[in-house]
């Protein structure tokens, strides 16, 4: 029995899993730079798609690529923080929902990253804003996906489309 090809097997389960929140997410092509499907809002996730085997610098550079394609959202996060809080406030953290997350999976791993805002204090004691990306989980696979393979990424899926939930009825989004 012959399995679906990589890239239409995991593409269809991912916009089938975030299909709600399709106009918060931008879906791409690692090797295209139209969006394939465009957030008509704010987008909330970047998922990056490479069904052809990657060089190195390709796959380096995905994070770097999501990044970018995060930065008015991240910029949205710190002034959604900040428009609720008072000068004497200033100093409180900011909301562990504001994160961002983006997908990077290509045929031999299946890569998720946070981004976030961050408050850096300079060496001159003042504060600058600057943004993380952060590896929160990656996995290898093999081709013909096995079914544990299905498990993980399924379960980390899940994860996100929750985590786009929340986070839409926190900054009151429809």
């Amino acid at each position: 029995m012959r399995e679906i090809a990589f890239d239409r097997l995991v593409n269809i389960f991912l916009t089938g899993i975030l299909s709600a929140h399709a106009k918060h997410c931008i879906f791409l092509s690692h090797r295209d730079d139209n969006q394939s499907s465009e957030a008509t809002n704010l987008p909330l996730s970047v998922i990056i798609s490479d069904s052809a085997p990657t060089k190195l610098l390709e796959c380096l550079a995905a994070p770097t690529r999501m990044s970018q394609m995060l930065y008015r959202t991240l910029i949205f996060f710190i002034m959604h923080h900040y428009r609720s809080l008072s000068d004497v406030d200033a100093s409180v953290m900011m909301d562990a929902r504001l994160s961002a997350y983006s997908i990077f999976h290509c045929q031999t791993e299946f890569t998720i990253f946070s981004n976030v805002p961050r408050l850096d204090k300079a060496p001159d004691g003042r504060y600058q804003w600057s943004f993380e990306t952060k590896e929160s989980m990656s996995y290898r696979w093999t081709m013909p996906l096995k079914h544990v393979s299905r498990i993980v990424m399924l379960d980390a899926m899940l994860a996100l489309e929750q985590h786009l939930y929340e986070l839409k009825g926190f900054l009151k989004f429809t």
